[in-house]
């Protein structure tokens, strides 16, 4: 067993990102570049965390290994990690748009605020139900369906922030598209064997 399991990780992790932030920020201080700086590596962050989760029985289907089983053992951990790293992100959105309203505002379309705010919503509604009692109350096939839906639409989030950019020759983007393909793969490849075992 790894040395650090369960609520641990979302504290190591949580911590780190809290940390790092409050040291760039002191040292480089709370302008336009740094801010944009910060929601990019906080992206870069609950992008892994949210890969972790949402593609940990999938690979552990096809890796079976000490790794994968240690990600579906904390996927749940793992989860509340990310959600916390993403509303830091969201922290430094808001920052960003008080202090620094244009160009913001004009890069940022309807949809931005559509599927992000119903990104978020979902983010919020997983994280409440990933404790024991909230998840009682709502009823597994109701949980199922939550948490399925909101993993397919942030999973949606973040493949159109970079895979697209990715293909147009954003090297920043390449790894973290390639990692977004890759649990995809995984995830409609363990679909595609649950379905021939039931054929």
């Amino acid at each position: 067993m790894w040395p650090i399991e369960k609520w641990t990780i979302t504290a190591l992790s949580s911590a780190g990102i809290v940390l790092f932030a409050a040291l760039v920020l002191g040292l480089v201080g709370p302008n336009e570049a740094t801010l944009r700086y910060l929601l990019r590596a906080t992206a870069c962050t609950s992008l892994l965390q949210f890969l972790a989760a949402f593609g940990a029985t999938s690979a552990h289907a096809v890796l079976r290994n000490p790794v994968s089983a240690w990600t579906v053992r904390n996927r749940r951990y793992l989860g509340v990690a990310f959600a916390i790293s993403h509303f830091i992100h969201l922290g430094f959105i808001v920052w960003l748009a008080r202090v620094y309203p244009d160009p913001f505002f004009s890069n940022t379309g309807l949809s931005f605020w559509l599927v992000g705010g119903s990104a978020y919503l979902f983010i919020a509604l997983m994280t409440i139900t990933s404790f024991a009692a909230p998840r009682r109350w709502m009823g597994e096939k109701k949980w199922s369906l939550l948490h399925t839906t909101g993993g397919y639409l942030i999973l949606f989030v973040f493949f159109q922030a970079y895979v697209p950019k990715a293909f147009m020759g954003d090297v920043f983007r390449m790894p973290l598209a390639a990692a977004i393909l890759l649990v995809v793969g995984l995830r409609f490849y363990r679909i595609y064997r649950r379905r021939q075992v039931g054929a």
